[in-house]
């Protein structure tokens, strides 16, 4: 496999893009030993060999001697390069087929050097990386490029995935016609897979950052943002939003008088019984201590303001009368309307029903008080 970098980072190792291009820079002095060898060979069967032909046997034979030994350096240092490359390296026929490659590509692709012989590029390419593949091979093809550079993903015959940084270049001719394709391939797994933990953790942190940890619920920050999209949605297609502020009564007394562990139980109670009120695409959250707030957009047929607090009130009744805890849940909500035709700040309408909210919560302290 590629030598992994010594320092962590997602980038390809700066050892292995060094590595790279001075494998590219001795490629090329190679290419040029070798046509240079060729067109010494091709030159004793032209018309401009005449000289040579009268010239002494010995001369002409060294000639030959000196380009055949020329060429065959060439080619042993080509097969040293091949065979110690820190990268895998391959040679690929027109046709797709795989004709020359390296242990290194071996070890990458996890397979024996005839097995992957045996195979194209297409049938160790992952499926869905086969169109950016085609897509660099027929630029050069066509002439529009002289190299293409892409990130893919490769099978094993396991059935994992390795993915490599695939470097391909297209040989051609003194006369310009294609030849065959020469191919790199640094592993860049790791790098991979380093950024999908970052990206991981990165939406973790976002939703954490969102939601409250004791309810579950959405924090004061997530209902800001996700209650200003819903208004701003519901100002573009003309719907109303709900909004409710809303409080548990009584949550002092039960914190003093039984401890923090039956009030964090009635906090999540709360929010349990708002929870199952609204839909899923409502957004619900928990403001801070014992206040909750609501953004729920119109439905059809609408619900009264009315009809949201009988709901509220009749779930409290019902977890009252049902769970049996040694404390009462209440709860006081006010509520307040965006209206699409006349849109007001978010933070206005949540002040507005703060205020509804304490004001039930008064009028329920004075029922109380004349009973």
């Amino acid at each position: 496999m590629v030598d992994k970098p010594n320092q962590p980072g997602l980038g390809v190792p700066a050892d292995a893009a060094e590595s790279r291009h001075q494998l590219e820079v001795r490629i090329a002095a190679l290419r040029a030993e070798l046509h240079a060898a060729e067109a010494a060979l091709h030159a004793l069967d032209s018309p401009g060999m005449a000289a040579v032909a009268t010239a002494p046997a010995d001369d002409a034979a060294a000639t030959v001697a000196r380009a055949l030994e020329a060429q065959r350096q060439s080619e042993e240092r080509f097969r040293l390069i091949l065979e110690n490359a820190p990268i895998g390296l391959s040679f690929m026929a027109l046709d797709g087929t795989l004709t020359q490659v390296n242990d290194r590509l071996c070890d990458f692709l996890g397979r024996d050097r005839a097995a992957l012989l045996s195979l194209g590029f297409r049938q160790i390419t992952h499926p869905d990386d086969l169109e950016a593949s085609n897509d660099g091979v027929e630029r050069l093809l066509a002439g529009q490029a002289t190299h293409f550079q892409v990130e893919k993903r490769y099978l094993r015959p396991d059935g994992s995935v390795v993915h490599g940084l695939l470097s391909v270049a297209l040989v051609r001719d003194r006369h310009g016609v294609p030849l065959h394709f020469i191919g790199q391939v640094a592993d860049i797994t790791e790098q991979k897979r380093a950024e999908r933990l970052l990206q991981e953790q990165a939406e973790q942190l976002r939703a954490l950052s969102l939601v409250d940890e004791l309810t579950g619920l959405y924090n004061r920050r997530g209902f800001l943002s996700l209650a200003q999209q819903q208004c701003n949605t519901a100002r573009r297609h003309g719907k109303r939003v709900l909004i409710l502020f809303a409080d548990l009564d009584g949550m002092k007394e039960i914190n003093d008088r039984l401890g923090h562990e039956a009030g964090d139980a009635a906090l999540c109670a709360g929010a349990e019984i708002l929870r199952a009120c609204f839909r899923d695409s409502d957004v619900v959250a928990r403001m801070g201590g014992d206040e909750f707030a609501v953004a729920a957009m119109e439905v059809a047929p609408p619900t009264t303001l009315d009809g949201y607090v009988r709901r509220i009130e009749e779930a409290v009744a019902l977890f009252n009368d049902t769970s049996g805890p040694a404390w009462q849940l209440a709860m006081s909500v006010g509520l307040v309307e965006f209206d699409p035709a006349e849109p007001r700040p978010l933070a206005e309408l949540l002040q507005r029903a703060d205020e509804l909210m304490y004001a039930r919560k008064r009028a329920r302290k004075l029922t109380r008080r004349s009973a």
